[in-house]
């Protein structure tokens, strides 16, 4: 008898064939990773049908009848596995297999797409839908389980697939498709379907219609992802979507530039309006205050207190060293603020020289603790820079 080994390789469903006893059972489509596997059945009549591992113990016998095509069966025809132990135990399934694989009702018109380890991937049709998305068909991927045949109204994942990704780029439209394929399927399948215990059915989302295994034998997740459970009415859970997250992540960096360009405008007016020369971290103006030859430099601190109407002393918004502030300050509240100064080297103390003194040229209240609101530039302003 011929024995045929389905190819993840090539195609799911084209065979390459050996020799065997006439009782063997043979590997339908080993996992690349290893793990559970499909098994392809075949009588004394060389006619194949794929099942699940469990019916391909030795207890069983396995029997077919009906139309074949190609060493598969194919049309019409029963199939059946008998306990050599107890002869009234038997699995029957009967009625239209495709191309091996057993169609059960009420989806025997399904078009079966593949066989991807102990599962098969059925294809129920297009989607009737009102979202807009035309030429979407929803496919099932449904699992062998013991003696039980995949059924497509026994769903482990749905498949929503597409001619492109053209229609992926709108989250609501893709919303609506899959709520209306899984009311085709509650509608296609009635009572048959069974969802078994859990509390949402994965679906992924797909910008063609061929499905393929990557080179472990597993199956690409999709562009969009959600899940969806039916209790009265179709629920979605949280749905993911790729394309439009792609879209919306641009369009938050395009907004951030544009708001960090309208503050370097504001920062370039600032710097203008007192003919400040360059940005200076007020910690490196502390180190040496003498190297900036008289310079209007541009820096942010935070007040620590007024200590008289033209004297106040302040700190780096960044740091703790202080420094004294000569100017009009009366009108200071706390804060942190953006000062034009001229560095005009340290304070005479009886102990030695203490802080730097900054004669205040101008200054902006900042918003901000950290004076973002001023300095969130499109590039960080450097030591010695301007905007």
């Amino acid at each position: 008898m011929e024995v045929c080994v389905s190819m993840v390789a090539s195609h799911p469903l084209k065979s390459l064939c050996r020799i065997a006893r006439p009782w063997a059972a043979s590997l339908v489509l080993a996992s690349l990773a290893g793990g559970s596997h499909a098994e392809l059945f075949k009588d004394a009549a060389s006619c194949g049908v794929h099942a699940g591992g469990y019916l391909a113990q030795n207890e069983y016998v396995f029997q077919y009848t009906g139309a074949c095509q190609e060493g598969l069966a194919h049309g019409q025809g029963q199939a059946s596995w008998t306990s050599k132990y107890s002869p009234s135990a038997k699995t029957v399934w009967k009625g239209r297999f495709s191309q091996g694989v057993y169609l059960a009702e009420p989806l025997s018109n399904a078009t079966v797409k593949g066989i991807f380890r102990e599962q098969v991937l059925f294809d129920v049709g297009a989607i009737k839908s009102s979202s807009g998305i035309d030429a979407a068909h929803l496919q099932v991927l449904s699992g062998f389980n013991l003696t039980a045949h995949a059924h497509a109204c026994r769903p482990n994942i749905l498949y929503v697939t597409m001619p492109s990704d053209a229609a992926l780029g709108a989250d609501e439209p893709l919303q609506a498709l899959v709520r209306d394929a899984m009311r085709q399927l509650v509608s296609q399948c009635g009572a048959a379907l069974d969802l078994g215990a859990r509390q949402g059915l994965k679906v992924e989302l797909l910008g063609q219609h061929e499905i393929a295994p990557d080179r472990y034998g597993n199956l690409p997740g999709g562009v969009a992802r959600t899940s969806v459970s039916t209790d009265g009415k179709v629920t979605l859970g949280h749905f993911h979507n790729e394309v439009t997250q792609r879209a919306r992540q641009a369009q938050d960096r395009q907004t951030r530039l544009n708001a960090q360009e309208v503050i370097r405008t504001r920062l370039a007016g600032f710097f203008k309006q007192h003919a400040a020369q360059a940005w200076a971290p007020l910690s490196e103006v502390a180190q040496n205050p003498f190297r900036f030859n008289d310079q209007v430099l541009v820096s942010a601190v935070r007040l620590i207190r007024v200590e008289s109407p033209q004297v106040a002393r302040v700190s780096p918004v960044e740091g703790r060293q202080s420094a004294r502030v000569e100017g009009a300050v009366a009108q200071w509240e706390p804060g942190s603020y953006l000062l034009a100064f001229k560095a005009q080297g340290r304070e005479e103390q009886p102990w030695g020289r203490g802080d730097v003194k900054l004669e205040l040229v101008g200054f902006a209240r900042c918003a901000l603790t950290d004076c973002s609101d001023w300095l969130d530039v499109p590039q960080p302003l450097q030591p010695g820079g301007r905007p």
